[in-house]
């Protein structure tokens, strides 16, 4: 699909500030259409020509310096001097302009390899984030545009464009560019999630309530929306109502247990990030609570119990921590490591060397290939007095194990006895 000739102008135009882009690209050494198909209308680059051109610029992939920049581009641009729609050669003049970081010219080449027809939308999002990174906004925004244009509304396109719109004060803009994607076949509940975020951070909340009510009734079994529900209640002050809303959806089991188990994850990522956290207590506390609804609605999975344990560890309640551990490896008969090395983290903390004793042989004896569990076992066996076995265990870590830096320690921690023995 090709992008259309007044979006191609329009976009140079922008880019560089001038009706007489054609020009100014030229002048930066990026020859344009007219001149190749002008000059050179009979000609078409042989295969030949075209793998030259592949070698010098692999050549200066694997070492870039000035010289083999400029040598590659004066090439790429004799190519396109015989056929200007060489998508190779501007391939490679924008492989060079990215290498280099020349942002005008990875844009303006982007644009001539859309105007060539080269079928990779990606070039589209790449040449905005380009632009967007250098502050050209209405730029971005002229990509995107054109992406809608040629190939459709989608979730990205109207995530862009509304960010876009919303950084330039144009709410209307926002709202429409949504709005085009919800009429698409996958944006029915997506797209009503990304226009009630939309009120949200514009701070309607009595309209995002409203509005989050009729798409919880269009679609009952979306978490987002249901949360996002509970954020405009607790906006306006019904915090009763928002968690009376959050009790039903954690028992719902019309909800896939994946969808609450990563909107948790997410709060308490969120929390975690925030320095004082004892300051944050309620809300830790809030979350304990939906986790405690979700390991009672879903008492033969171990994943609810699990993220609980995490709770408590992050809470500093490493006991009650410890003991949903046990329980979860109980339940999951150690078959994820990262359930093993939570537990093992713990029992460290606690000093409870029996426990972590018992929870790195199973790391051994599942996982050889992870250093943790050798770690583990030597450091308690040492601490326990059977150093014997210890230094066997950090032996056969060492022979075992397959992560450099955990065979890194394994080695300190042997030396560390061994000097130790012999004094």
């Amino acid at each position: 699909m090709r992008i259309s000739r007044q979006i191609a102008v329009c976009v140079a135009s922008l880019l560089l500030g001038s009706s007489l882009a054609a020009q100014e690209v030229s002048a930066k050494g990026l020859p344009v259409a007219s001149q190749g198909l002008e000059n050179n209308k009979d000609h078409r680059l042989s295969l030949k020509e075209n793998a030259r051109l592949t070698k010098q610029y692999t050549a200066y992939m694997a070492s870039p310096s000035a010289a083999s920049s400029a040598k590659v581009k004066r090439r790429a641009n004799a190519l396109l001097k015989k056929d200007s729609n060489s998508v190779q050669a501007w391939k490679v003049l924008r492989g060079v302009a990215a290498q280099s970081g020349d942002i005008e010219a990875v844009i303006a080449t982007s644009l001539a390899l859309l105007d060539r027809g080269w079928p990779e939308q990606e070039l589209y999002w790449q040449a905005a984030g380009w632009a967007h990174s250098v502050d050209r906004v209405d730029l971005a925004r002229q990509i995107v545009e054109g992406v809608v244009d040629q190939f459709g509304a989608s979730q990205l396109s109207a995530n862009s464009l509304s960010n876009i719109y919303l950084s330039q004060g144009n709410i209307d803009g926002a709202f429409a560019a949504i709005e085009a994607w919800m009429v698409m076949p996958d944006g029915g509940a997506e797209g009503a999630l990304m226009y009630n975020n939309v009120l949200l951070r514009i701070g309607r909340h009595e309209e995002a309530y409203v509005n989050a009510s009729g798409s919880c009734r269009a679609f009952p079994s979306h978490l987002g929306l249901r949360m996002n529900l509970v954020r405009s209640m607790m906006a306006m002050g019904l915090r009763d109502s928002a968690d009376a809303v959050i009790h039903r959806t954690f028992k719902d089991q019309g909800i896939r247990l994946s969808w609450k188990l990563s909107y948790l994850e997410s709060s308490l990522k969120d929390l975690v990030s925030r320095e004082d956290i004892e300051a944050f207590q309620t809300e830790f506390n809030q979350l304990l609570q939906w986790t405690d609804d979700l390991v009672l609605s879903n008492q033969e999975q171990a994943g609810p119990l699990a993220f609980k344990a995490l709770v408590l560890a992050h809470m500093g309640l490493l006991e009650g921590a410890q003991t949903c551990w046990v329980t979860v490896l109980a339940m999951d008969d150690g078959n994820r490591f990262e359930y093993l090395d939570e537990a093992m983290k713990i029992d460290k903390v606690l000093n409870d060397w029996e426990t972590l004793s018992n929870h790195s042989l199973i790391a051994m004896l599942r996982y050889p290939e992870k250093s943790s569990g050798y770690i583990y076992r030597g450091m308690s066996l040492t601490v326990l007095g059977d150093i014997d076995r210890a230094v066997e265990v950090y032996k056969q870590g060492i022979i075992t194990a397959g992560d450099s830096e955990g065979l890194k320690v394994l080695q300190s921690m042997l030396t560390s006895i061994e000097e130790a023995l012999q004094q």
